[in-house]
């Protein structure tokens, strides 16, 4: 019956059946003459007739059984729900809770509903012994004609797996033997993971091929890969050719893909919690820009060789400004006539001291001494060794002379000498020293 049931599920999953399930938790399941009644977490119900049941089934590495159903006689769906979430009927496992459906299912009905089901296939026909049937796609029967086999354990490939869809168990992997196992050339074989420890051959000593799956399979992401059977060059093995599928670093062209895609920025932008967390690389000249209200407008910023820039245009003026950082130059230039060139609005530096900026060391190294005897000491932090010093008298007083400070008289950080040609001189001097 687990066979069955497997057989049922993974063949509706594979045949391209539309196939839909729900997301919301069931709080209560109730039993009536012709029906499953689910309630869920957020008080809407669902009523699935018995008849229209095809199986029940709860699945290695799931935490959910699932029901799966026909919807309108055509459209097959799951139901799935685990029973810890349930109120009624309150039970201890997910196996139970399959039991218990199961006895409800088989319980007699008035409505033509209930009884043990069987399973049989003919040509293109999948039928139920109580009544329904599915006409399958494209001649579908036929691809699998020996059916399916549910691989637990690891083993090689054999003979007997052509013409049947192989279901891969977790940590269940298909090598390929280094001879002939195959009887010919060009039988299907189809291959599924249910988990993503499983793996299988293409040759012998090839790569370890994984297709799409999930451990969850409430998701329903479950990859089939149609292979047909066929030699190695040298015809001394059997090996693998692919019909549904490509393969790019040792996985399916629909695993790569979907692998890529979970990794890409979305175009609406990256979801709070989960940041770009590596570097993004671009090619030169790739810009990310904003188009202005004008037609031709725009801001927009770009990445050159070695060079960073920033820039603006207005079409309607005709004006433009951009800011580039290079290698050993920063430059900011604008076609606008009226440009304020580098404005601020507020200054957020730290207070200014002597040497931050060249105009401040020209015009901030100045004072007054008075001269006594024709000679008076300056002391100040600003003088250093190799600075010149200009001199003018403020206010005569004495017998003036010629001033002076000779270079030898400076003392590095702490002082310096002025000097008059009298010694008659008591003017008040100003001084000015610069680099």
């Amino acid at each position: 019956m687990k066979r069955i049931n497997l057989f049922l599920l993974l063949l509706l999953s594979t045949l391209s059946f539309a196939q839909s399930w729900q997301s919301k938790d069931v709080v209560r399941i109730e039993n009536t003459e012709s029906s499953f009644h689910y309630t869920f977490y957020d008080s809407t119900t669902l009523y699935i007739q018995k008849q229209n049941v095809s199986y029940i089934v709860s699945l290695p590495n799931s935490n959910y059984i699932q029901v799966g159903y026909l919807y309108e006689g055509a459209t097959s769906k799951i139901m799935s729900c685990t029973y810890n979430t349930l109120t009624q009927p309150v039970l201890s496992s997910n196996s139970e809770l399959v039991d218990t459906l199961n006895a409800w299912l088989n319980e007699p009905s008035s409505g033509g509903g209930g009884g043990s089901q069987t399973l049989s296939i003919s040509n293109d026909t999948l039928s139920i012994s109580n009544g329904n049937s599915v006409v399958l796609p494209i001649g579908a029967s036929s691809l699998f004609p020996n059916g399916l086999d549910v691989i637990e354990a690891s083993r090689d490939f054999q003979s007997s797996d052509e013409g049947k869809l192989l279901v891969l168990f977790p940590n269940a992997n298909l090598t390929m033997p280094n001879s002939i196992v195959f009887t010919g050339l060009f039988k299907t074989i189809g291959i599924m993971r249910i988990d993503t420890t499983s793996w299988f051959e293409q040759e012998f000593g090839g790569t370890k091929i994984k297709s799409l799956t999930t451990t969850d399979f409430m998701l329903g992401y479950n990859e089939i890969v149609l292979c047909l059977t066929s030699v190695t060059d040298d015809d001394s093995a059997s090996r693998l050719l692919f019909s549904s599928t490509t393969i790019i670093e040792e996985q399916t062209a629909l695993k790569y893909l979907y692998d890529k895609s979970q990794n890409a920025i979305p175009l609406s932008g990256t979801e709070v919690g989960s940041p770009v967390t590596g570097d993004i690389e671009t090619t030169n000249g790739i810009r990310i820009y904003s188009n202005g209200v004008d037609s031709g407008s725009y801001s927009a910023y770009s990445l050159e060789d070695i060079a960073a820039i920033i820039n603006a245009f207005d079409n309607y003026t005709g004006n433009g400004s951009s800011f580039v950082v290079g290698s050993n130059y920063t430059s900011v230039s604008s076609t606008n006539p009226l440009s304020v060139g580098l404005t601020g609005i507020q200054d957020f530096t730290p207070n200014i001291t002597n040497l931050d900026y060249t105009q401040k060391i020209y015009v901030g190294f100045r004072g007054t001494a008075t001269l006594s005897s024709g000679t008076v000491t300056v002391a100040t932090s600003s003088i250093k060794t190799g600075y010149k010093i200009y001199l003018s008298v403020n206010t005569p007083s004495g017998t003036q002379g010629f001033l002076s400070a000779p270079t030898g008289s400076i003392v590095d950080g702490t002082s310096f000498v002025i000097e008059s040609s009298s010694i008659l001189d008591n003017s008040t001097v100003n001084w000015w020293i610069a680099p």
